[in-house]
């Protein structure tokens, strides 16, 4: 067992195990500990156009966790811009990830999502949420191209805590949104893979309570 304990320098991290090479995995990071912009663990990047986000932690008094949060803060307003933070410290083949997450501002787009089975930014999953749109969607990023899996029409409202969560396992993945299932679908492109956050344009978004955890094989 590999004990874990550089993180909880930066959030409260709660570790009940963390075996690496694909072993049992349950991370909770509610970023309560974080007190500058060094994100121990993460490692910032992007897809498509334009810059890296900003990716900060600050205070917001309605956080799921209160106090703090993880902000996306970066509003580079270009249409095929993914600023993206992914979780360094585990890769799964079949696992569950949950963030809670507040859509502040965007004039082209008010997004968040979860990233799984991260092989670059140019290949991933990826299933969002959007404010302005009003739906969550199934995404894969296949050699830089952007393309839907499957979606659904459902309120996002902006300036209000909501969940995205999905649970993978093989080719099966199920997409939820609020604790309800959305959607059940099947692809076969990544096997395994890295998770993390993502948004999209000029997208400023809240996060908090990301969890992952891994699935028995």
């Amino acid at each position: 067992m590999v004990k874990i304990t550089l993180m909880t320098i930066f959030f409260v991290l709660s570790l009940s195990t963390f075996l690496l090479g694909g072993e049992k995995v349950s991370v909770s990071i509610s970023f309560e500990e974080y007190e500058n912009s060094f994100l121990e663990g993460f490692k910032s990047l992007k897809s498509g156009k334009g810059q890296e986000g900003e990716w900060v932690v600050m205070v917001d008094e309605t956080a799921p966790s209160p106090r703090k949060v993880l902000a996306q803060t970066s509003d580079e307003d270009l249409e095929y811009h993914f600023p993206i933070l992914i979780y360094e410290d585990c890769n799964l083949s079949d696992g569950v990830a949950k963030v809670s997450f507040k859509a502040i501002s965007g004039r082209r787009d008010r997004a968040a999502g979860i990233i799984f089975r991260f092989q670059d930014p140019d290949d991933y999953y990826v299933l969002r949420a959007n404010a302005l749109e009003d739906n969550v969607n199934l995404y894969k990023m296949e050699k830089g191209k952007r393309k839907r899996i499957e979606g659904v029409k459902v309120q996002v409202a902006s300036m209000e805590w909501h969940t995205l969560k999905v649970e993978y396992k093989g080719s099966t993945i199920e997409c939820c949104y609020d604790d309800k299932l959305l959607m059940t679908v099947k692809d076969t492109t990544y096997k395994s893979g890295k998770v993390g956050l993502w948004t999209k344009a000029d997208s400023v978004t809240y996060f908090d309570d990301f969890i992952v955890e891994s699935l028995e094989q």
